[in-house]
Formats: structure tokens, C-alpha cells, sequence
């Protein structure tokens, strides 16, 4: 059997805050499996609904220095996270943060 221990975050376009949950995977044969062992969602501060909400009109530099302080922002988050849970994992997992949708 393996075994996955995950962290996943997510954040939507509400700019509600980041939701955290923390999953057991497991893969016995072609089976899968998993437990959510725990979750906690973090609100946005003013600041950061502030610097989400209207980055898509920023220029490029803004955009990519936004990306590097959100990344940081994210990394405390799990950081405090882990020290709640004191699991061990294998796998963080977090998807882009979409800023602008392109269409043709």
C-alpha cells in the first residue's frame, strides 16, 4: 500500500480567504482511498483583498513582485499550519492564483 500525507490550499475568486486541508491518500492495488485528517480557513486581511482585487491592473512588475509576497504569504500559512497538525508529510500542493483569464 502506498501512503500520501498532503497538504492542499485553495482560494477562490470570493477573496473570502485560503482554505488549508490536510489529507491522507492512500493506494492499495487500484483502489484509492483518503481521510481529511484537518482544515482551517485563513481570511484575507484588507490589505491583501486590496493588493488580490486589482493586481490584474498593475503593470509587469507589480504583477511578478505580488506573486513573490503572495508565495511568501502562503508559505507562513502552511508553516503554522504544520506546527498545528505535527504530522509529517509528503506532498504540498497549491494551485496558481489566477489573476486574469484570457480569451480569444
Amino acid at each position: 500500500m502506498n501512503t500520501y500525507k498532503v497538504i492542499g490550499l485553495m482560494s477562490g475568486t470570493s477573496l473570502d480567504g485560503v482554505d488549508i486541508a490536510f489529507c491522507i491518500f492512500r493506494k492499495k492495488e487500484k483502489k484509492w482511498s483518503f481521510e481529511i485528517k484537518a482544515t482551517e480557513t485563513i481570511d484575507y486581511s484588507k490589505d491583501w483583498i486590496k493588493k488580490l482585487s486589482t493586481v490584474e491592473k498593475s503593470n509587469a512588475f507589480t504583477l511578478a513582485q505580488t506573486h513573490v509576497e503572495y508565495g511568501h504569504y502562503l508559505g507562513q500559512l502552511v508553516k503554522s499550519f504544520i506546527i498545528k497538525i505535527r504530522f509529517k508529510l509528503t506532498i504540498i500542493i497549491q494551485p496558481t492564483f489566477v489573476v486574469k483569464f484570457f480569451t480569444s
